[in-house]
């Protein structure tokens, strides 16, 4: 029994060590929008800001143990870099952010990939980019309106691996569901068929095994 007992408790450890090196931290930010000011906070790949409103994002929060950040803003370039909790951007300046980088440090920074995306004006999402890489444009005077960022383990594949497999699953499931349902209520002959053998065959209605006949009425 107590071997059994040890066994236990060290396989409990193996899983539990295993979970916690497969488990990729957390990480929340929140954006300064144009006329709604900070919104609300928001983690792990949603999005902070807003689409399809024509709003400048102008400062960033972002929440994470050893990250660092920079915004490069209209009329005054790249900033500074910050870290976890400070203000990236400027606020009641009406000035958009044009770019985002975002670094990882310590050993965060061998341990995990901090990926990043943004929604740029007239070009929508971009790419994701990581780990200091620049998210958005330089140069063109086009407003951030939305950003989403992710931590993963190092090397992991890139969320947009991800996001295709979620897009393919659910449109392959909707060609599956409507090539069935038409294999069978769009074939006429299925259906036809199906009616006719029962209901076009006087046998059927005329005959039983009892040898009552059948009423159609």
């Amino acid at each position: 029994m107590r071997k059994i007992f040890l066994a236990f408790l060290v396989t409990f450890f193996a899983i539990t060590q295993f979970s916690i090196v497969a488990a990729a931290p957390s990480i929340s930010y929140r954006a300064y929008v144009q006329d709604y000011g900070w919104m609300r906070e928001v983690s792990d790949g949603d999005v902070a800001g807003t689409t399809g409103q024509n709003r400048r994002l102008e400062a960033i929060k972002i929440n994470a143990k050893n990250i660092r950040y920079r915004a490069h803003v209209e009329k005054e370039g790249w900033q500074d870099w910050v870290s976890s909790g400070q203000t990236a951007g400027t606020m009641q300046q009406s000035r958009r952010m044009e770019a985002l980088r975002i670094q990882l440090t310590g050993d965060y920074a061998n341990k995990y990939d901090v990926y990043y995306r943004v929604h740029v004006e007239k070009l929508g999402w971009m790419d994701w980019v990581k780990n200091g890489d620049i998210a958005g444009t330089v140069g063109q005077s086009r407003r951030i309106e939305a950003v989403q960022i992710r931590l993963t383990n190092k090397n992991s594949r890139d969320p947009s691996y991800e996001d295709n497999k979620r897009r393919s699953r659910y449109d392959d499931d909707d060609d599956y569901y409507n090539n069935r349902r038409g294999s069978r209520y769009d074939d006429d002959d299925y259906y036809n068929n199906r009616r006719g053998s029962r209901y076009d065959d006087d046998d059927y209605y005329n005959n039983d095994n009892s040898g009552r006949g059948r009423h159609r009425y």
